[in-house]
């Protein structure tokens, strides 16, 4: 009885989970220590490589005639005279009828000198990546306790957590890291390859109710935000530039917005 809240939650959204407990789970995953008590695994979960991703996605659009701009900087938006928006850059000045904001954690910084507070705010993130430890772990596992990540790939390894609110700082504060491997050393055999290769943080957008901010900004009709999305960007990405792209073009959206729009907070 103790799994069929779980199970029975993922069931109604079309995904499922198995419980693996005791000699089943080291079975399952063999890295894991023998006295991890037990897990779920979720068969529909995947896992990818972002730098891959990011280079696919890159080249995607060079093909479909998209012009990328690269090591150029944002530095404000405003009405351009003809309608649409103007975006100041280090690059000169770019006019288009219609400018998406996508910018992470930065998305607020960007709208607040239009007037537009956005209660998003830097979630900082720790991540360590080596070469695979000798006994490495097939599965990408999530020790939900610790809120830690294990990643394997073909050619790597990687630990990842913490949520830490500390501003737009990017230091790496080395209790975070050894905290990770803290918690690696906890649950795996051989938790560490022996070759360090990056030590690394990032700034996730966190919101308040975590839900998204797909919308079209308040006084600006040219000018749209995507942002918002916690540590589930990737995972949420695809249905977001469908919205988003509906949103634009004066679509019917195949959602309802509402819940991610930006009058929720005003």
């Amino acid at each position: 009885m103790r799994w069929a809240p779980v199970a029975d939650l993922l069931r109604s959204y079309g995904l499922t989970a198995e419980p693996y407990v005791g000699r089943a789970l080291y079975n399952l995953e063999p890295a894991m220590h023998e006295d991890v008590y037990g897990g779920w695994f979720h068969t529909a979960d995947a896992h990818l490589r972002p730098d891959r991703l990011m280079s696919a996605l890159k080249a995607l659009l060079a093909v479909k005639g998209v012009e990328i701009i690269e090591n150029c900087q944002l530095q404000g938006l405003s009405s351009a005279r003809q309608g649409g928006m103007a975006a100041a850059t280090s690059c000169g000045t770019l006019t288009a009828r219609d400018i998406v904001i996508a910018a992470g954690a930065y998305s607020g910084k960007l709208l607040k000198p239009l007037g537009i507070n956005l209660p998003i705010q830097p979630g900082k993130g720790y991540s360590i990546t080596m070469n695979r430890p000798q006994i490495c772990p097939t599965i990408p596992t999530i020790f939900m306790e610790e809120s830690v990540v294990v990643t394997p790939w073909t050619s790597g390894y990687r630990l990842g957590g913490t949520m830490e609110f500390s501003g737009f700082n990017t230091e790496v504060i080395s209790e975070r890291i050894r905290n990770l491997r803290r918690v690696a050393h906890q649950y795996l055999k051989t938790p560490e390859g022996d070759t360090l290769v990056e030590e690394w943080v990032g700034l996730r957008p966190m919101v308040y109710d975590d839900l998204p901010i797909i919308d079209r900004t308040p006084g600006h009709s040219n000018l749209f935000i995507a942002s918002g999305h916690g540590m589930i960007g990737l995972s949420t990405a695809t249905a977001t530039g469908k919205l988003l792209a509906e949103l634009v073009a004066g679509q019917t959206p195949f959602i309802d917005p509402t819940p991610f729009g930006i009058g929720r907070f005003f």
